[in-house]
């Protein structure tokens, strides 16, 4: 399904409303956004806890060199959240994902 390039002097003449198109890429966009968030939301969740516990911890031992050792941990940890959080949410973005898809198909139709 390739998209036609349309010259722009006949996009005047196209049968599609242009705030129908608006319409849907702006909801298509806000549907991403929302899914977007709902991954970010944990894996900041987790790293802020993270960087909670490391202030802790480099507070009460000073000498344990908290920037060193505390920085690839949480590199770690975000990283094995977010893979968590990508793993448990799949379903739920898979279906805004084909939401968004047929709204735009439907433009068309």
């Amino acid at each position: 399904d390739a998209i036609p390039v349309v010259p722009t002097a006949a996009a005047a003449s196209l049968p599609i409303a242009w705030g129908d198109i608006t319409r849907a890429a702006i909801g298509s966009s806000a549907m991403l956004m929302g899914s977007a968030f709902l991954i970010a939301l944990p894996v900041l969740l987790v790293v802020l806890v993270t960087d909670l516990v490391s202030g802790a911890v480099s507070r009460f031992v000073p000498s344990a060199g908290g920037t060193f050792t505390f920085m690839p941990l949480r590199a770690m940890v975000g990283l094995l959240a977010l893979a968590l959080a990508m793993t448990a949410l799949m379903p739920a973005i898979a279906s805004v994902l084909v939401d968004a898809m047929s709204r735009i198909r439907a433009i068309g139709q």
